[in-house]
């Protein structure tokens, strides 16, 4: 929830880092975590915000995303026909097909539901423009384990799908 509340009131145009680093504190203060959290808070809201998103070195990064350019906790709503755990498997089968994520609808044979119909409510936690294009960023800060390889590929794989991520996607 922390670091959800941090990035949604952070300019990630600033570039005053005494601005940036006070609203870590006040932040994780509201949140009950100790100072000796803003360090480490502070550098990885660096490496967020210098991260290419689009694959290339010289890519899209959020600190060149302005406020006025974003929606923070953007709510939706949309019109579902009738959804049943079958059909859901064969829909994310259709759009995975042979991709590594193939694996993910034999997960939702845990999901226990009825059939629904009606309207799906939600929340994207930051939608942005940057040129002509939307973009959609879901904030996932899961504790995974203390070791760089508890959050290699195939680490954040299981992960998506012990949790349904990609339904949520």
């Amino acid at each position: 929830v922390v670091l959800h509340d941090l990035f949604e009131h952070l300019d990630f145009t600033e570039r005053d880092d005494n601005t940036i680093q006070a609203l870590i504190a006040a932040k994780l203060k509201t949140h009950g975590f100790e100072d000796r959290w803003a360090g480490a808070v502070y550098d990885m809201v660096r490496r967020v915000l210098e991260v290419p998103l689009t694959g290339e070195p010289d890519g899209l990064r959020l600190k060149w995303v302005p406020p006025a350019d974003r929606l923070n906790e953007l709510e939706f709503y949309f019109p579902l026909q009738r959804l049943s755990g079958s059909r859901l498997r064969e829909v994310f089968g259709l759009c995975l097909g042979s991709s590594q994520d193939a694996a993910v609808p034999s997960a939702f044979e845990r999901l226990q539901f009825r059939p629904l119909e009606g309207f799906m409510k939600g929340f994207m936690d930051l939608v942005f423009r940057f040129g002509e294009r939307f973009y959609l960023v879901d904030w996932k800060s899961n504790f995974l384990g203390s070791r760089l390889d508890d959050y290699a590929q195939e680490a954040l794989q299981k992960a998506m799908t012990e949790h349904f991520y990609h339904l949520q996607y």
